[in-house]
């Protein structure tokens, strides 16, 4: 995300391309792990909280600003390259943040519920 958006910043579009299918190339399998396994599992095991918080709606938005972005960078124009991708990049920053605040308690409720059903 850094790499994108310093290339966005300084107008380098070539560069911006490229952090960006990278960046969409892992986040794409990421997101397909979580939305068709974690998720669910989540799920299952802390009442629907991963569906209340909202997550796979993010990942729906997510999608559509990744698709603003490719359309950004296929334009001829650098001017209207920086601002699709600042605004996707805190976008997902914001994601990441409200994901990592709730999934890490419960992978760890997981890990717990795992353990105690094998010991």
């Amino acid at each position: 995300l850094k790499r994108m958006s310093g290339a966005a910043a300084g107008g380098d579009k070539a560069a911006c391309r490229a952090a960006f299918e990278e960046f969409e190339a892992l986040v794409a399998i990421h997101m397909k792990q979580e939305d068709t396994e974690l998720f669910s599992m989540l799920d299952r095991v802390s009442d629907g909280s991963v569906t209340a918080a909202g997550l796979a709606h993010e990942h729906e938005a997510d999608a559509k600003q990744q698709a603003a972005c490719r359309d950004a960078l296929r334009d001829d124009s650098t001017a209207a390259m920086a601002p699709v991708i600042e605004a996707f990049v805190a976008s997902h920053e914001a994601h990441l943040a409200h994901e990592e605040a709730g999934t890490c308690v419960w992978v760890l409720c997981c890990c717990v519920l795992l353990f105690w059903r094998h010991v």
